[in-house]
């Protein structure tokens, strides 16, 4: 009876103690991995706000009057392009008025501005503007 006792206090055996390092190991290795994706992600965001805050930086200068090529260049980093189109809105069809032609609204413009960044990322901001 001595003996088994003996053995049931010498603690882990040097197999046990592989498997617990292995198992650590991947939990380890499947951390450091999910951090790596964060980063990226976080890296993602990042950019995705800076090109919507300069997309609705544009657009304010629109509403200003002040969207001169000078002012632009003034505010983009370099390597971000910026596009600005203004089109007539035309009203679509409604569905139950059959096949009528869509009506142009005089004044209102469908406004698109792109802004990209240099690795290629880009953001479009759509919007209405009245001006009689």
């Amino acid at each position: 009876m001595r003996h088994d006792r003996r053995r049931s206090q010498q603690g882990f055996t040097v197999l046990e103690a592989l498997v617990a390092i292995a198992v650590l190991g991947l939990v380890a290795v499947g951390m450091m991995r999910l951090l790596g994706e964060t980063a990226v992600a976080a890296q993602r965001g990042a950019q995705a706000r800076e090109r919507a805050a300069l997309a609705d930086a544009l657009w304010q200068l629109l509403r200003l009057d002040a969207a001169d090529p000078e002012a632009i260049a003034a505010l983009m980093p370099d390597g971000f392009a910026w596009e600005i189109e203004r089109l007539p809105y035309d009203e679509p069809a409604r569905a139950d008025s059959g096949s009528e032609p869509a009506v142009p609204l005089e004044g209102l413009m469908r406004v698109r501005i792109t802004v990209r960044d240099p690795e290629g990322g880009s953001f479009l901001l759509q919007s209405l503007e009245y001006r009689p």
